[in-house]
């Protein structure tokens, strides 16, 4: 199984176990070594989450995975939240935070710039809306390699 299949596997198992305890899946993430990988499990809800969603997450889900017998050997297993400066990889994250601040890198410049700092203003199928400064950029969402929600304070 490819990692792509292993981390659709992983979360097919974990959203039935957020949904049971109110909070939402964000993502599923593969690190670490082939020897010892570590499965990253991002969960979020929309009054936020503590450290006592992600540590009930961790104990519901860590005996589901093991019955699933997904890793070879021994792999380690973290819950936590995405964070205030949470990445945005789906066109339902930018639509989510329409009106804040983000910023995004681009693989391939636009305008003679890659990275922009804005507000966001919509997002349609294709394409990113960015308020920078007061000058709108439309960005291609297939061309965005990294985009990140502003802390605000």
């Amino acid at each position: 199984m490819d990692s792509t299949q292993l981390i659709l596997k992983i979360a097919a198992i974990t959203e039935p176990v957020c949904q049971s305890l109110g909070v939402d899946l964000y993502h599923v993430e593969l690190a670490g070594s082939v020897r010892r990988p570590t499965v990253r499990i991002y969960i979020d809800a929309m009054d936020g989450v503590g450290i006592q969603d992600c540590v009930e997450v961790s104990r519901r889900l860590s005996p589901a995975l093991d019955v699933e017998d997904l890793f070879s050997g021994a792999y380690d297993l973290e819950v936590s939240s995405p964070g205030m400066d949470r990445p945005l990889r789906f066109a339902d994250d930018f639509i989510k935070y329409q009106g804040r601040m983000a910023k995004i890198r681009l693989r391939e410049p636009l305008d003679g710039r890659r990275k922009f700092k804005g507000t966001i203003v919509q997002c349609a199928a294709e394409t990113l809306q960015l308020d920078v400064d007061g000058q709108l950029f439309d960005l291609p969402l297939e061309g965005i390699e990294r985009a990140n929600l502003e802390i605000e304070l």
